[in-house]
């Protein structure tokens, strides 16, 4: 899987290069213009996304890859130069649905649940799996766990919402009779946790 997401981030990141040669061979305003296409489409695809590693690849290109260019080209060019109509899309101020990760979890948490229920003592209990591991306990923690970016979000009145998902999993009292069920959560929360903030980048 590492291998496969490696490979894909190469290749989606092939056109920043090209569009740096572009920039360094004379084409300026081409290139400026090419990359600022490429960035208002990656800010679309990222934020409508319902798969995380889109999502994730998404913000990644917008800001350490197109975005991150097209600051060192405006950088290298005189001050007041116009900028390609493909500029204002690229460079607008970003709206709510861009800074949450929630949609895109959501994705993460049902693909989640394809996995998790593989394992055949979520389905059923054998022997001695009812004494370690409350299936539906441990469906509710490994949601917990992944639900940061959407309880992030401030609510109408209320502030920001702080989740419980950061306290330590297995110092939690109902880990003494689902020790299975948040070993598995304890697997899935820190992997996913630090996406919540990776959008206000």
């Amino acid at each position: 899987i590492r291998t496969a997401a490696m490979n894909l981030a190469r290749l989606l990141s092939w056109p920043v290069t090209a569009h740096a040669v572009q920039f360094a061979k004379g084409d300026r305003i081409g290139a400026i213009d090419a990359t600022c296409r490429d960035l208002a489409t990656w800010r679309r695809i990222g934020h409508n996304s319902d798969e995380l590693i889109v999502r994730t690849y998404g913000m990644r290109l917008t800001t350490n890859g197109y975005g991150a260019l097209l600051a060192s080209m405006l950088a290298d060019m005189p001050a007041g130069t116009a900028l390609p109509g493909s500029c204002h899309a690229a460079l607008a101020a970003p709206v709510a649905t861009e800074w949450s990760s929630c949609p895109a979890m959501r994705g993460a948490f049902a693909a989640s649940m394809d996995v998790v229920e593989q394992i055949p003592e979520m389905r059923e209990h054998n022997a001695w799996s009812w004494l370690v591991l409350d299936r539906d306990a441990s469906r509710a923690l490994i949601a917990e766990q992944m639900s940061v970016p959407c309880a992030a979000q401030p609510l109408p009145d209320t502030g920001p919402q702080v989740s419980s998902a950061s306290r330590p999993i297995l110092r939690r009292f109902e880990c003494i009779a689902n020790f299975g069920g948040c070993v598995i959560a304890n697997v899935e929360g820190p992997i996913y946790q630090p996406l919540a903030a990776r959008a206000h980048d």
